[in-house]
């Protein structure tokens, strides 16, 4: 097993609690080894043991290793002093999509938070590239939001605040499961962590790192959601809120952020793309100007509903490849949309 990444996720480990001394060091001595070796009595003699046992379980659990200095990772959140070294990643979603929000709030939301969550996330979808849908995978807004994601087509990241080996909370496992195969889980923690309270509160810097922009859907005046919407403050995204009655508990939290300038209204869906300059695509431009083989593919979907890459190209009576660089840029120009399973439709 490589010596650099032993060393690297041994640093993680020992300082999990401490990403930006750790990321100092790492910087300072140029390579994860001269760093933990700067440590490793503080560290203790078996950290190096340790760390290979948790590569072991990551790669048995399904998770890839993504160091801080890989292109893999995040680029936004690279952006931020307490980045963590590695990141513990199952899926096939790219982590630097061109668009990226995080959607978050309360546990407990209402049936109104979560209709404009909803609505909030299909109104994204009608953008060209479609953003990568972020959130925690709690319940309530966050599950709320991922499920959005999937169901109008956009990848989503659940950001988790337990080891890679412990889905939190457990009624959420088929929903992981969806989000792995389009999407994917990520977290900086390595095996057995348990849910505590304080690692969901950390977990919140990488959700508001990742992304452009945090939109709050209900919050009462303490919570993670709010702790999320002030971190990306801090980290100059933009941040935008769901405003509820004034007599409203669930909403209290979002109309602070309101009130206080942190956050922008959200009076309408076209809110967030306005300020964003995400421009929803035109429905009457999507399908116009297109090649012959390019109207193969759309007369294909149109008629057979969602086809995968192999049922397209027999379809059509063109080589795969073909196919494959032309539905890239199908996508691209938002003619059609990348589903779970790795299928295709308009």
């Amino acid at each position: 097993m490589e010596e650099e990444l032993i060393c690297l996720v041994a640093l993680a480990r020992g300082f999990v609690y401490n990403c930006t001394a750790a990321r100092e060091l790492f910087e300072r001595y140029g390579s994860a080894k001269g760093a933990y070796d700067s440590v490793k009595e503080k560290l203790g003699k078996e950290s190096l043991d340790a760390a290979g046992e948790t590569i072991d379980l990551a790669h048995k659990h399904g998770f890839e290793i993504v160091t801080i200095g890989d292109s893999r990772y995040p680029i936004r959140l690279k952006e931020c002093s307490d980045a963590p070294l590695i990141l513990y990643k199952k899926g096939n979603c790219n982590l630097n999509s061109s668009r990226a929000i995080s959607i978050v709030g309360t546990r407990s939301s209402t049936e109104y938070g979560k209709k404009y969550c909803e609505q909030i996330v299909k109104h994204l979808a009608l953008c060209r590239p479609g953003p990568l849908i972020i959130s925690g995978m709690a319940t309530g807004i966050d599950s709320c939001a991922h499920r959005a994601a999937l169901e109008n087509g956009l990848n989503t990241v659940a950001v988790m605040g337990t080891g890679f080996d412990i889905v939190y909370p457990p009624c959420n496992q088929n929903l992981s499961e969806r989000i792995c195969e389009a999407g994917c889980l990520l977290t900086e923690f390595g095996s057995g962590t348990p849910s505590y309270p304080y690692n969901f509160a950390r977990r919140n810097r990488i959700i508001a790192g990742m992304s452009d922009a945090v939109v709050l859907c209900e919050s009462k005046a303490r919570g993670g959601g709010m702790i999320t919407a002030h971190l990306a403050f801090d980290y100059s995204r933009s941040v935008f809120a769901v405003p509820g009655r004034m007599d409203d508990i669930s909403f209290n939290g979002c109309n602070l952020l309101i009130e206080k300038q942190v956050a922008t209204i959200v009076s309408c869906c076209e809110v967030i793309t306005d300020t964003l300059k995400w421009e929803p695509a035109a429905p009457a431009d999507l399908f116009s100007e297109v090649s012959p083989e390019k109207g193969l593919i759309l007369d294909c979907l149109r008629q057979k509903g969602e086809q995968n890459l192999a049922e397209i190209a027999d379809a059509v009576r063109l080589p795969m490849g073909e196919v494959a660089r032309l539905l890239i840029e199908m996508e691209i120009d938002g003619q059609v949309m990348h589903l779970h399973s790795n299928k295709y439709s308009i």
